[in-house]
């Protein structure tokens, strides 16, 4: 891992991280990041 002065967004290192989870776990987390109440089947998202 390298460290630098770079400042990355929060938001962006959010995503990123959400990345590398699976699809159910990041359309859930983002959907409740953004204040969305509906239910998402990302099933039918593949």
């Amino acid at each position: 891992m390298h460290h630098t002065t770079e400042q990355r967004d929060p938001m962006a290192q959010l995503y990123l991280g959400l990345v590398t989870q699976d699809t159910d776990s990041t359309v859930s987390a983002i959907s409740k990041l953004r204040g969305e109440t509906c239910d998402i089947d990302s099933r039918e998202l593949s």
